[in-house]
């Protein structure tokens, strides 16, 4: 092998790894879950490789990180933990979870770098939110969404037990009620839902505004299911879709503008 093929394969070989790191966004992201497991419980889930560029944090009652692994679940089961929800034996999936008392709460999102070579002030997060079980509770709960700029892991979030109470946000991250998905349906008898029915799910779409979001970093935008009071329903985040535009540089915009002045002026030397 020449000098400059081994110099051309040790550079692809870095760009490649620097690829697999987390999602390279230049300009849209789509995610629909469907490769995870359709069967299965306690299935291994690993970090940016079981849905590349997505990561998971389970912790229980005490705090403890739990083993990170996730089952398949048609909303049969009220079992705390992050699921692949689905009809049996469905490809469709969706990705979502119970909290408990044994899970206390989970955090589950997606690592975006900007690649698009500008600065990013906003982006837009269109999914599907949809519930897969009534977990027999009055109350609906919700799956919170948060943001963050820049860090190395999902988030740091502590809850005490006994639920909400005692609850303390990871303050690296910005809260934005609008990407909230609120199930539904809240009754007093416990069961499966199909998540893919109308009736049990939501169409959810908002612009997060007031972003510094520069070249090369990285943007976390995540969900947290908390153990809410009693029986906790199944919530899940299907049919992901994010947009971002780079804010145009000042040269690009008086480029842009002398450009169009010179075209109207040829065309009023023409008339």
């Amino acid at each position: 092998m020449t000098i400059r093929k081994t110099v051309f394969c040790l550079a692809f070989s870095a760009i490649a790894v620097q690829a697999s790191a987390q999602i390279n966004f230049t300009g849209s992201y789509t995610e629909d879950f469907d490769t995870l497991l359709n069967t299965g419980s306690a299935n291994a889930w690993t970090d940016n490789s079981t849905l590349s560029g997505w990561y998971l944090r389970r912790v229980n009652d005490v705090n403890t990180v739990l083993t990170q692994q996730y089952n398949a679940n048609d909303g049969g089961s009220n079992a705390g933990a992050l699921n692949s929800y689905g009809t049996s034996g469905s490809t469709e999936r969706a990705i979502g979870s119970v909290a408990s008392g044994s899970v206390e709460h989970l955090a589950y999102g997606v690592r975006l770098t900007n690649n698009t070579g500008g600065v990013i002030n906003e982006f837009t997060l269109s999914y599907t939110g949809e519930q897969w079980r009534d977990g027999n509770n009055l109350t609906q709960h919700s799956l919170l969404f948060s943001y963050k700029i820049g860090g190395t892991n999902i988030g740091e979030d502590q809850q005490t037990a006994g639920g909400t109470v005692g609850y303390s946000a990871d303050p690296t991250y910005t809260r934005f009620a609008g990407l909230d998905f609120t199930g539904p349906i809240a009754t007093s008898v416990a069961g499966p839902l199909d998540g893919n029915l109308s009736a049990n799910q939501a169409a959810i779409s908002n612009t997060v505004t007031g972003l510094t979001w520069n070249p090369g970093e990285d943007l976390w935008i995540r969900w947290v299911d908390l153990n809410d009071v009693g029986n906790d329903h199944g919530l899940a985040v299907d049919n992901l879709e994010f947009t971002a535009n780079p804010v145009p540089e000042p040269g690009s915009m008086i480029a842009l503008a002398m450009g169009g002045l010179g075209l109207l002026a040829r065309r009023r030397r023409k008339a």
